[in-house]
C-alpha cells in the first residue's frame, strides 16, 4: 500500500524532473530563436513607398490567369485588366505599409540549388 510520504516523494521527484525537463527545452528553444535575426524583405520600400507607379500581382504558377496590374491615376489605384476599375485605396495602403513591415522569421539557404526543395 502507497503511504503519504512515498507519495510526497514520488510527488516531488516528477516535479523535479518536469522542471529540469522544461529548462532543457526552453534553453535549447530560446538559443535557437536568437539565431534568427528579423531581417526586412523590403528594405528601402519604407522611403519608396510615395513613388510607386505600377504594383503587379502574379500568380504562383507565372502565367497570366489570376494575375493583375494596380496604376495610380491621381489619388485613387485602377486595376488595368479590368478596364481602369477602380480599386480600393485602403486596401493597397494596408497591404504596402504591411510589406514595409514584412521580415524573414528563418534562416534560409544561400544556396540557389536548394531552394526549390
Amino acid at each position: 500500500m502507497l503511504n503519504k510520504k512515498f507519495v510526497i516523494k514520488l510527488a516531488l521527484l516528477t516535479l523535479a524532473v518536469t522542471v529540469a525537463a522544461f529548462s532543457v527545452y526552453y534553453e535549447r528553444l530560446s538559443s535557437t530563436i536568437s539565431k534568427v535575426t528579423e531581417t526586412l524583405v523590403f528594405p528601402e520600400l519604407a522611403s519608396e513607398i510615395g513613388s510607386i507607379r505600377k504594383i503587379t500581382i502574379k500568380n504562383s504558377q507565372g502565367s497570366q490567369e489570376g494575375s493583375f496590374t494596380i496604376v495610380p491615376e491621381g489619388k485613387q489605384w485602377k486595376v488595368l485588366e479590368k478596364g481602369g476599375y477602380v480599386a480600393r485605396d485602403t486596401a493597397i495602403r494596408e497591404t504596402l505599409l504591411g510589406l514595409t513591415e514584412l521580415v524573414y522569421l528563418e534562416a534560409k539557404t544561400k544556396d540557389p540549388n536548394r531552394h526549390k526543395n
